[in-house]
This record gives C-alpha cells, sequence and structure tokens, in this order.
C-alpha cells in the first residue's frame, strides 16, 4: 500500500467509522418502517451529513478520552502520532459545522432535535466540565438518548409514524452499552473515571445488561417488532455466559454479537448496505493489519478501537 493512500486512509479510519455501524444500522430499522421519498441527491446529502456528524463526535472522544483510552490500548492515532490533538480538534470542528450544515437542508422542522442530540452525544458527552459519559448513569442514559434519537429521526424522514416501536431499541442500546464498559474498567479506575461498571463492577453490569435486553425482548413482542425480536432473542442466548463468567472476552463477544445480529438481519433487507459492509470489512482488516499490525474490526475481541 502506497504511502499516499495510507495516509489518506488515515483520515477516514481515525472517525472510526466501525463505530458508526450500529448508528447506521439502527437508522435503517427505523427507516424501513415507512415509505420514504428522499431522492438521490438528499440520500447523498443525509450520508454525507450523518458521516460528519458521527466522525466529529468520536473525534471529541478520541481527544478528551486520552488517559483511559491509552490505558485500555484504544487510542492508536494519537500515541503512534499518526495525528496530533490540535489537527483533530480542526478536524472535528470543520465536520460539526458541515454535518450541521447538511442536516439543517434534511431536517428543517426538526433540526433544533437533531442540535440537542448532537449537544449532547459530542459535546456535553465527552467534553469537560460536563463528561457525562464518565459519571454513573449518565453514561448509559447518553447512548441511550443518542440511539432513540437516530431511530426517531429515520421514523421521520421515512414518513413513518410507530413511534412505540422505539421501545425495545431504547432498551438494547442501554443493554449493550452498559456491557462495553466491562473491558474498560481497569483502564478507566487508573484513568479515574466513574461509569456504571467501575461503580458497581463487572458482575452487576452484566446482569443489569442482560435485564436490559430481556426487557427488549418482551417488548419487541407488545410492539410486534420482528427484527428486534430476533436479534434480541439470539442475543440473550450467546450473552447467557456473560452472567457467570465476565471477563472481557465474553463482555466484548456479547455487546459484538448484539451489533452484529442486528446489523446481518437489516442488511438483509437493504443489499447495497450489506455490500458496503463487505466491502468495509475487507478494506478495514487491511488497513488496521498494515498501520497498527492488528486484527480489527473481529467479532471475538474485546476492544471498540
Amino acid at each position: 500500500m502506497s504511502k499516499t493512500l495510507l495516509r489518506l486512509l488515515d483520515w477516514i479510519f481515525v472517525l472510526r467509522p466501525t463505530l458508526l455501524i450500529p448508528v447506521c444500522t439502527v437508522f435503517l430499522c427505523g427507516y424501513s418502517k415507512g415509505e420514504p421519498e428522499l431522492s438521490a441527491i438528499q440520500w447523498l446529502v443525509f450520508t454525507i451529513g450523518s458521516i460528519s456528524m458521527g466522525g466529529a463526535v468520536y473525534l471529541f472522544n478520541t481527544i478528551y478520552d486520552q488517559r483511559s483510552d491509552e490505558e485500555n490500548d484504544k487510542n492508536l492515532f494519537l500515541v503512534k502520532g499518526i495525528f496530533t490533538e490540535k489537527t483533530l480538534f480542526i478536524y472535528a470542528l470543520i465536520l460539526s459545522m458541515v454535518g450541521l450544515a447538511l442536516l439543517l437542508w434534511i431536517f428543517q422542522k426538526h433540526f433544533l432535535t437533531v442540535l440537542l442530540g448532537f449537544l449532547f452525544t459530542g459535546i456535553f458527552y465527552n467534553i469537560p466540565p460536563f463528561k457525562l459519559k464518565d459519571r454513573v448513569g449518565t453514561d448509559a442514559a447518553v447512548a441511550m438518548l443518542g440511539g432513540g434519537l437516530t431511530y426517531w429521526c429515520a421514523l421521520r424522514l421515512s414518513n413513518a409514524y410507530p413511534i412505540e416501536t422505539i421501545i425495545p431499541y431504547l432498551f438494547a442500546f442501554t443493554g449493550v452499552s452498559l456491557w462495553t464498559q466491562i473491558p474498560d474498567i481497569q483502564g478507566d479506575k487508573l484513568a479515574k473515571k466513574k461509569t456504571f461498571a467501575v461503580h458497581y463492577g463487572a458482575k452487576k453490569t452484566a446482569i443489569v445488561g442482560w435485564i436490559f435486553i430481556l426487557c427488549s425482548v418482551l417488548s419487541s413482542i407488545i410492539t410486534k417488532e420482528k427484527i428486534m425480536l430476533q436479534a434480541s432473542i439470539l442475543t440473550l442466548i450467546v450473552s447467557s455466559k456473560l452472567i457467570w463468567n465476565t471477563d472481557e472476552f465474553w463482555a466484548g463477544l456479547s455487546s459484538r454479537f448484539a451489533i452484529f445480529i442486528l446489523t446481518l438481519f437489516i442488511a438483509l433487507e437493504f443489499p447495497i448496505y450489506l455490500f458496503s459492509l463487505i466491502i468495509y470489512y475487507w478494506v478495514a482488516r487491511i488497513y488496521y493489519q498494515i498501520r497498527f499490525e492488528i486484527r480489527y474490526p473481529t467479532l471475538f475481541g474485546t476492544k471498540w478501537i
């Protein structure tokens, strides 16, 4: 791989696109409920705007979460000097402005909701003195809010109004977000973060997360949300081991499987999404192997890089 191409990919992968896949999946779950009327141009604008906003959120996270990310072997781009903190901050600001401008055009009537969502999931979630991601309870609550807003925006864009179908997704967002904290407990302790998992420990966090997934199953039955029902039942089965064995492997597998199976189900309804994921997977595997000498993304890892 040439140095020019590798450098270009650096600018893409520093946005942590693997973490954007769950966002895209949740959006498509909501989008599939109605009869959308977006033109090809509107789809393009929406896609660029959403990726810009999502990328900016993760850049702010990279900048303001350096200590714990280093302890948890996540902050690869800054640790290895591929980017400076100043460069990433400017990049995040540019993406924020571009994303907000483009989404203003798409969500004219609901732009205030989109703006508030960005402030909570991007600014208040990551940046001092708020740092909601480092507080017990607000860490999972903001994750739930972000996922809920993504689903809600998809419903509005597709002219769909089965708002009750959001309930099982809210439970699932919360449960999975709690599981993702378990592998980071030791690093977060060293960074003096007070996440739910740090405060209550791996065992209680695993159980509470499992209960939220169970609630997702029950609410999926009530709201007749077929895709989430199937995904949640399979996740309950796979994650049952986590209740007794709360090591990093099972915590990582449980959260990754939950996202993987939901993504697979919705991707089967959107072939272009499935094709895009396959292409991304192989490009990402090649990039991370060459740049960092690691196998990523993978279903069996413990860290979300």
